[in-house]
């Protein structure tokens, strides 16, 4: 099946800016709502850099697993696993940084860095909802230790409460939580508890941000979907002409749609005839991405982008064993001593996201959890950029390039 890929970026980070052409109305909203870029040391720089990398191989991986239309967010996942490094120790914490691809013997650089993002990444545009919010719940009858609390509510912003895992209320607590920070996009996370948990650690986000230019919804019309197996399907195609930064060449073609002041952007990839979905992925696990910027140009563009809602949840304890943390789920191995003075590990990492795109624009969500016991379980010439097949998508924050989301969509 031909798969279309978009990609949302919140944690990873690409250095060049681009721009749009814009009209008189728009320059008048931008001098209402000037746009703000991310003010980052160079040190928190260079962590933006590598979880670009880890954004690109945690998709990588996800999009092999299936033909399926998916969504994840990385800086979702960077969260989750940045409060975990600050409750492991030793081998446990090397390999958590390891797969961050930043932070080793760096945790309070870390810490810093997730705090400044925290706060400065939802007031880059009035007219772009971006929230983010953490959570630990913890055992009763297994107490996390004061340090570790305090640094997640310091720097992660996090909620910290203690519970009885046995009572089923502490299900609908948790989940009740995830649906009230996604505004009911992510309704649940988890579908059970034990009296076995220790602890379980949560992240949030949501996102919604209308185009700077919105499709014409008269304009949107039912159109072939090319699927990879060859099958056709019809969906809602909305379309447009107007000049977008685009950048084309033998293996995929790519446009940039910004949301509100364009502190945002939704990255479009489709890849050339004969090529899929698994080349774009490969050329992004690369690190090639921030060329493109710095040579992509303004076209009038023939734009066809599906209108389009896709949910996927997936489990992530193989997927990041793989990526090179294993001890994190083994409890002969794991060491979490920095959080709780008895032995513990993860018996589940996991994450549920969802997006929709229309004529107006993109409201997504995704809520990360990590379940923890005692054992694991014009003049310019006109380009044509049809996303007819399937295609890789990204939100990024455009100073940086932070990626907030990436997905494929597949027609399926």
């Amino acid at each position: 099946m031909k798969k279309l890929v978009f990609i949302f970026a919140s944690l990873s980070v690409f250095a060049v800016l681009f721009s749009c052409s814009k009209n008189d109305q728009e320059t008048e909203s931008l001098e209402d709502n000037p746009r703000i870029k991310l003010s980052l040391s160079e040190q928190q720089k260079s962590f933006a850099n590598s979880g670009n990398a880890f954004a690109f191989e945690l998709f990588d991986k996800v999009s092999s697993s299936t033909d399926k239309s998916i969504v994840i967010s990385p800086i979702s996942m960077q969260y989750l696993l940045g409060m975990a490094l600050n409750g492991a120790q030793g081998e446990t914490a090397e390999q958590i940084c390891k797969v961050l691809g930043f932070g080793a013997g760096q945790t309070d650089a870390v810490n810093q860095y997730v705090q400044s993002l925290l706060k400065q990444l939802p007031s880059l545009d009035k007219k772009t909802t971006l929230a983010f919010a953490n959570a630990v719940y913890a055992s009763n009858d297994a107490p996390i230790l004061e340090t570790y609390q305090k640094i997640v509510k310091d720097y992660y912003q996090a909620e910290v409460s203690k519970v009885n895992f046995s009572d089923k209320a502490t299900l609908s607590k948790i989940n009740s939580w995830c649906s009230k920070h996604t505004k009911g996009l992510v309704p649940e996370i988890l579908n059970n508890l034990s009296g076995d948990e220790k602890a379980v650690l949560l992240n949030a986000m949501y996102f919604m941000s209308t185009w700077s230019n919105p499709f014409d919804k008269s304009r949107t019309t039912e159109r072939i979907f090319s699927l990879e197996d060859g099958g056709t399907v019809k969906i809602p195609m909305m379309a447009k002409l107007l000049t977008l930064p685009y950048f084309e060449n033998e293996d995929f073609s790519m446009v940039g749609l910004d949301y509100g002041n364009n502190a945002f952007s939704f990255l479009a990839i489709l890849p050339s005839a004969g090529k899929s979905i698994a080349d774009v992925t490969g050329f992004l696990k690369s690190g090639d991405l921030r060329s493109i910027f710095k040579t992509w140009q303004g076209l009038r563009v023939d734009l066809w982008l599906p209108r389009f809602e896709t949910k996927f949840d997936i489990e992530l304890n193989y997927v990041l064993s793989e990526m090179g943390m294993p001890d994190c789920f083994n409890p002969l191995k794991a060491n979490f001593k920095s959080m709780f003075k008895t032995p513990s590990c993860f018996s589940l990492i996991k994450q549920s996201s969802a997006i929709k795109v229309d004529e107006k624009g993109t409201e997504a969500a995704t809520v990360s959890v990590g379940k923890m016991g005692y054992t694991a379980s014009h003049s310019q010439p006109n380009a044509v950029f049809h996303a007819d097949r399937p295609f890789v998508y990204l939100i990024v924050e455009n100073s940086t390039r932070t990626v907030l989301f990436a997905g494929k969509y597949t027609g399926k």
